[in-house]
């Protein structure tokens, strides 16, 4: 119970910073969903769904997600690195 608690705190406050952030990259890029509140909740969904899926998939499944998420922040620092700008910035 102590560890579940926060647990679940942390899963949904990373995932409203997500689709916060999403929302913001798709407001730069022009891309509405809907409108700005509901792209957010939108985007929350299909994340929380997609991490629901994750963990009812077979555990084999599940320890290999953080090494694909590992490999995607490893390209975001190498792209940071080498000075990838977006053109509009």
């Amino acid at each position: 119970m102590l560890f579940s608690f926060p647990n679940a705190l942390a899963c949904a406050l990373n995932t409203d910073g997500f689709s916060e952030v999403v929302r913001d990259l798709m407001r730069e890029f022009d891309v509405v969903i809907v409108d700005d509140l509901n792209d957010a909740r939108i985007v929350g969904v299909i994340t929380v769904t997609i991490l629901l899926l994750i963990s009812l998939a077979e555990m084999e499944w599940e320890s290999k997600t953080p090494i694909l998420f590992f490999i995607v922040l490893l390209v975001s620092f190498f792209q940071l690195l080498c000075g990838y700008n977006h053109p509009a910035i």
